[in-house]
């Protein structure tokens, strides 16, 4: 379908929760992107009693992400995340 050239752009859609990786160990949950990274944006974040107390947890080597391989619980409480870092 053409966009109309008065139309507003957009806005970025926040992943569906299904998408994302969740860790509990209650009353703490972080949810992260399959990569294990927490960005700013969206509901991704680290949660204690309902409230936010981190938005932003980023590994980076030399300056880069690591390519996400895949994941897996590890433990209560724990998520297991293996990346390749090239």
């Amino acid at each position: 379908m053409p966009s109309t050239p008065n139309a507003a752009p957009e806005a970025p859609r926040q992943p569906l929760l299904h998408d994302l990786v969740t860790t509990v160990l209650a009353p703490t949950c972080a949810l992260s992107g399959t990569d294990g990274q927490i960005q700013p944006s969206g509901v991704r974040g680290l949660f204690h009693a309902d409230t936010r107390v981190l938005s932003r947890a980023r590994l980076l080597v030399d300056e880069r992400e690591p390519t996400p391989i895949g994941y897996s619980p590890d433990g209560p409480g724990g998520t297991r995340f293996v990346c390749l870092v090239r």
